[in-house]
Formats: C-alpha cells, structure tokens, sequence
C-alpha cells in the first residue's frame, strides 16, 4: 500500500512539473510590450541598444554559439538580414556569448552582415520578465526570435527553429512581412 502511495505521488509530481510549451512563451516579453531594454557591444565595436531598431520594422535573434538550434538558424539568418534590410527592416543578433572568438567563426561561415552583439550570458535575466512562471528553466530558450514593430513594441515572439530549411523562419518572414505592407 505504501508503495502504491509513493508511486502515486512521484507520478502526480512529474505532471505537475512536466514542462509545457506555453511555459517557454509565458517568461517572455508580452506581445504589445516595449522590447525590454539592453545595451550590448556588437562584435564591431559598436554599442547596440533598443533605440536603434526604433522607426523600422525590427528582427531581434535571441542566439547562441553554444546552442544547436541557434547555429542551425544562422544558416538562414543571413540571407534573412540582406532580404529585409534592403525592405527597410532591421535584422540584429544578440549572441549570449561572453566571447566575440566563440561567435567570428560562424558568422564567416554564413557571411552574416547583421549586427551581432555579445549579451555575456545575460539574456535569460534581460529577455524573461518573470522567472517565477518557470523556476524550473535553468536555460533560456534558444533561439528566440521577438519581431517589432517600427515603435519598439513585440508583435510577434517564436521560440526555436524549423528544421527544414524551406520552412525555416516561415512564421517571423509572415510576421515582417505584415508590417512592411503597412
């Protein structure tokens, strides 16, 4: 009977702690909120900070070096920024790496020109705006796309990546999209 019990009572623990994917979306910037505020070196010098995506229509990669689901849509970012950067969209990656030496060789790889900056393992703390909704997480979701409009504010939020590289990025390019018609 005890062992029924403990049974019972570990299973009913594992369901109540079973991550959900609504979790994942629940921490992150609201859409219809400012995009949180940060201020990052890019790997060319430069400082990157919310007010430089302001008055376009904006992508912000949440991406890791470490990550491989971030370094799979790297391949795609690319191409993405040079699309949309000529439409007039800004397109910017904040690797949460410490290290610009973790992030140069794959960015050669893809010939990304998108500023990227080094977030120095700070993302979880910048991009979760209650991490009470997920004491459990001890790694942020990566990678993370949050789509803005020419204002600042998110309206659109994906978290990963499709495999398939036709379908790669489908939703954030139909989201972009959608504000550039405007």
């Amino acid at each position: 009977m005890i062992t029924r019990i403990v049974a019972v009572t570990v299973a009913l623990s594992a369901l109540a702690c079973k991550p959900n994917s609504d979790d994942i979306y629940a921490a992150l910037p609201v859409v219809g909120s400012p995009v949180p505020s940060f201020r990052y070196p890019t790997t060319s010098g430069a400082m990157l900070d919310p007010a430089a995506l302001h008055g376009r229509p904006a992508l912000v990669a949440l991406w890791s070096s470490s990550c491989s689901a971030s370094r799979l849509a790297l391949k795609s970012l690319g191409a993405f920024h040079r699309e949309y950067a000529s439409r007039g969209a800004a397109v910017v990656i904040l690797a949460d790496d410490h290290q610009r030496a973790a992030v140069d060789p794959l960015l050669a790889a893809t010939n990304l020109t998108a500023p990227v900056a080094l977030a120095g393992g700070t993302l979880m703390a910048t991009f979760t705006h209650d991490q009470s909704v997920i004491p459990w997480r001890k790694a942020f979701a990566l990678p993370t796309f949050l789509v803005l409009d020419a204002e600042g504010r998110v309206v659109y939020r994906q978290v990963g990546v499709e495999q398939e590289a036709a379908h790669r990025l489908k939703r954030v390019r139909a989201a972009l999209d959608g504000l550039l018609a405007r």
